[in-house]
């Protein structure tokens, strides 16, 4: 929008905690403020912004309300009552990939940004991907299930995982807030240790993390989200993103520690040989 058609976009500060300044969000909305986009929770620290305060905000001065929910669908309760518009992607919870939904506000007015027919209400032309739609509604309904319960698994298999992962790395942290952040994310930076190197040691472990999001695979840049949050750029380029699932296990969780637990070992010893 910014680049090819002109709008002027205003992008917001957040805190070391990665929380969004609400003041600052406030003191942002002019007069010819047209829309304001906000992530639900964010997909490389899993913090949760204040959408009820901030939808209270946007709607006292009158401007539509946007928010990309997709990290955050089947992890939290949405009530998209507090939203103009919603972005859903079924990929994030077990659905086909390449699907997706968005939700708009009845009486919303919108244009399409594709033409060629009248299919979804004249926004989208194009057959719609009838087998995807179905896949994606199947998902959704089996994330739904027991969803409270799940959330409280995966919290607690998160938090197991950080306190052996405290125990044997002395100089560690997490990243983002801890009281606001989705069940299933754990952030941590390993200082002194390169996420390149530590993820390399954990695939050669069998354990599967990332750098960053999934967008951002295959990049050795430190992430743009932690370095927003303040980080300094060690922490930012020592930070590895681990992600629960549904399907995650105790003992998986175990696995993934006693891995990090040798992988801690053996980078001590090598900074023990450096030194020698």
């Amino acid at each position: 929008l910014e680049n090819r058609e002109g709008f002027e976009v205003t992008w917001l500060n957040v805190s070391k905690t990665g929380m969004l300044d609400l003041d600052q969000l406030a003191n942002s909305i002019r007069p010819e403020t047209k829309l304001v986009s906000i992530m639900t929770a964010n997909n490389e620290t899993g913090v949760i912004q204040p959408m009820r305060e901030i939808s209270q905000i946007c709607r006292d001065r009158g401007v539509l309300l946007h928010s990309d929910v997709v990290q955050a669908f089947g992890k939290l309760d949405i009530d998209v009552s507090l939203v103009d518009a919603g972005s859903f992607a079924a990929h994030k919870f077990y659905g086909p990939k390449g699907t997706g939904f968005l939700f708009l506000r009845s009486g919303l007015p919108i244009e399409p940004i594709m033409f060629g027919g009248a299919h979804e209400n004249q926004r989208r032309p194009g057959t719609e991907n009838v087998a995807g739609v179905a896949g994606m509604a199947a998902a959704a309904e089996w994330v739904l299930h027991d969803a409270d319960a799940e959330r409280q698994r995966q919290a607690q298999l998160r938090d197991d995982f950080w306190t052996r992962i405290e125990k044997v790395f002395a100089d560690t942290q997490q990243n983002g807030d801890p009281a606001h952040r989705l069940a299933n994310t754990l952030n941590v930076s390993f200082i002194g240790v390169d996420s390149e190197t530590m993820l390399m040691a954990l695939d050669l472990e069998g354990v599967c993390a990332s750098s960053g999001s999934a967008c951002m695979v295959g990049s050795v840049r430190a992430s743009h989200v932690l370095l927003a949050m303040g980080l300094p750029m060690e922490s930012a380029r020592s930070a590895i993103r681990f992600s629960l699932g549904r399907r995650t296990t105790a003992e998986e969780i175990a696995n993934a520690a006693d891995a990090l637990e040798r992988i801690a070992k053996r980078t001590k010893e090598a900074r023990e040989y450096a030194l020698a």
